[in-house]
């Protein structure tokens, strides 16, 4: 079981969070207490080539996985490093579609190198493990009309 004291906390919960009662021994926190780098990708897109280092857009993260097949275009290896320069995609990193259709997530399954357009977040989870949960809470809201 994973404890988390509030005196651990980055960034304390504010009134804005909804109010509800949590189980005994149960806490609020803020999303930047549970992971250790939330960005989205880059707003300025490097100039595309034939061949080279993958980057994704958002149509590449559908049904859990990382589809390199769809949405894909390339960049060269000068212009994955100054994007980069403090941050890479590592594996079990999580993706969220953050532009067109909202909230696909998956988790990345490779070591290999590619990069994300600003329709992608990457979240990195400071706990092992936590991908799963993150994917079930950034899933949109499944509505029933009726």
């Amino acid at each position: 079981m994973i404890q988390i004291q509030n005196s651990d906390l980055k960034h304390k919960p504010t009134a804005l969070l909804p109010r509800f009662d949590l189980p005994l021994n149960w806490s609020k926190v803020t999303l930047e207490n549970l992971v250790s780098l939330l960005k989205d990708g880059t707003h300025n897109p490097p100039a595309r080539v034939k061949d080279g280092i993958p980057l994704l857009a958002s149509e590449s993260i559908h049904d859990g996985i990382v589809d390199f097949n769809k949405g894909a275009t390339y960049i060269s290896e000068q212009d994955y490093k100054e994007i980069h320069r403090s941050f890479e995609v590592k594996r079990e990193d999580l993706l969220l579609t953050i532009v067109g259709t909202l909230g696909r997530v998956a988790i990345v399954n490779t070591d290999d190198k590619f990069s994300i357009q600003r329709s992608v977040a990457l979240i990195e989870p400071m706990i092992k493990y936590c991908q799963c949960f993150f994917t079930i809470l950034f899933r949109p809201t499944i509505s029933n009309s009726n």
